[in-house]
Formats: C-alpha cells, sequence, structure tokens
C-alpha cells in the first residue's frame, strides 16, 4: 500500500484499482495478509486481556469489533480463541493433575466460547474439532476430551449440529 498516494491509501480504491487492471489475485493475497495481520492483532489483544483478568463481556465486544471490521468468520475466530485461552496455562508437571486443571481452566471461559458459538453451527463445529485435536496432540489429555465436551454441553455450549448426528 506504501507506492499508493496517501490521499487514497484504502483497501476499496487498492481493490478497485487492481480489478480493473485484471489483478485480481494481488487483491486476494492483499486481503489475505490483512486478514492474518487482524488474527495476530485480535490474539495478541486477547492474550492481554486474558492475563489482565478482563470481563468476559469486554472480551467478546473487543473480539467482535475486530471481527466485524476485519470480516473474520466465527469458525476462524473460535479456532483462535481456543489456542489463545489454552496458551495461557502453565500446564502441571504431574500427569494426574492436568485434566483436572484443563477443566477448572475451560470452565471459566465457557462463556467466552459460548458467545460464538451460540448461532453459528460451523463455529461448534470448528471448536469440537479444534478440541479433538488439542487433546490428541497432548497426550496427557486424551481422556478429557469427553469431559471437556460435556462441560461445553452443561454450559449451554449445546453443539446442536454435532450432537444431533449432524456430523
Amino acid at each position: 500500500m506504501e507506492f499508493v498516494p496517501p490521499n487514497k491509501r484504502s483497501d476499496e480504491y487498492f481493490r478497485t484499482v487492481f480489478e480493473e487492471k485484471g489483478l485480481a489475485d494481488i487483491v486476494k493475497l492483499h486481503m489475505a495478509q490483512a486478514s492474518q495481520e487482524a488474527k495476530k492483532e485480535l490474539q495478541e489483544q486477547l492474550e492481554e486481556q486474558i492475563s489482565e483478568g478482563a470481563s468476559i463481556k469486554d472480551i467478546v465486544a473487543d473480539i467482535r469489533e475486530i471481527a466485524n471490521k476485519h470480516c473474520i468468520p466465527d469458525q476462524e475466530l473460535i479456532v483462535l480463541i481456543w489456542s489463545t485461552v489454552m496458551a495461557q496455562v502453565e500446564w502441571n508437571k504431574k500427569e494426574e493433575l492436568v485434566a483436572e486443571q484443563a477443566l477448572k481452566h475451560l470452565k471459566q471461559f465457557t462463556p467466552l466460547f459460548g458467545a460464538f458459538t451460540d448461532t453459528a453451527p460451523r463455529a461448534e463445529l470448528a471448536l469440537m474439532l479444534k478440541v479433538q485435536e488439542f487433546c490428541y496432540e497432548n497426550m496427557n489429555l486424551m481422556r478429557v476430551f469427553q469431559k471437556i465436551i460435556l462441560l461445553f454441553y452443561k454450559s449451554e455450549l449445546h453443539f446442536t449440529l454435532c450432537l444431533a448426528g449432524g456430523l
């Protein structure tokens, strides 16, 4: 964007000019880079808010604002939220305590996950798959996958599509 005159540096102008010249692939590349930057910004902000102990309501509002501004779909958001929330934990060295620690940690963030899965079945499915992948990659959590899904279910993250046999 630096090569565009300062008074015309907008995504709309960039897209219009490059599409007129038949360079739609460059526009797609630019949009993908902008999306990646937005996701990184969102993740950094989420990490900061979690570490500061911000309220879930404030976190949801801020995430929604950034997601709407950059057109990030809920299914991508929920995966980003999961990764960020789980990265905030200093896991216990004792394997037998890790499962309980994970459940306790997730219990406080279920409203955050719920805010982005309530009206988005794809986000529910993306979250469920991410949880499964996370538990599979972390052998200490293999036994806790069902408990995490049950925790989400009891916390009003109904996984309607998944549990109704929609898989």
